[in-house]
């Protein structure tokens, strides 16, 4: 069979996006999607083995580069709260991401921010053992246990 030569196609253009900026300031006014990723999950994992639920310098957490650069992605699923003041580098796991870590809540596989701020979240909902592919020992379960206190007036005997 003789070798056929196809036909050149030119290039197509490439499209560019329309972008509108703010009449007053020149912002762009672009909406971003954001995905719950393996990395930004470990990064969450990491910092929480470090920190719990206490505030923490990232500087301090031992994160990768690209978990220190996405870190603050995890507060558009809820999962860590910057601490005040802002520019400080200081977070703390939001009592949703421990929740997320023991696997009792899931969240959207993406949100979609403008200016920072999350307008939607949208995707199928993850759990912690969906995105990273492990769960907790007995061990870990045990390291993080807190004491239950009985309140006297709810009839519990003790």
């Amino acid at each position: 069979m003789q070798d056929q030569q196809l036909p050149f196609n030119e290039p197509t253009p490439v499209r560019r996006l329309m972008v509108q900026k703010c009449d007053h300031c020149g912002a762009k006014m672009v909406e971003y999607r954001h995905s719950l990723s393996k990395s930004l999950v470990r990064a969450l994992f990491k910092f929480w083995n470090v920190a719990g639920l206490e505030p923490l310098n990232l500087k301090e957490a031992d994160l990768t580069r690209n978990q220190w650069d996405n870190f603050q992605k995890l507060r558009y699923f809820g999962l860590v709260e910057q601490c005040e003041p802002v520019k400080s580098g200081i977070w703390q796991v939001a009592r949703r991401g421990e929740q997320f870590i023991f696997g009792e809540i899931g969240v959207p596989k993406t949100a979609i921010t403008y200016r920072g701020e999350v307008v939607e979240t949208c995707g199928d909902i993850q759990t912690f053992r969906e995105v990273t592919g492990y769960y907790y020992t007995r061990e870990q379960y045990a390291r993080n246990a807190r004491p239950h206190v009985l309140d006297p007036t709810d009839g519990a005997m003790p």
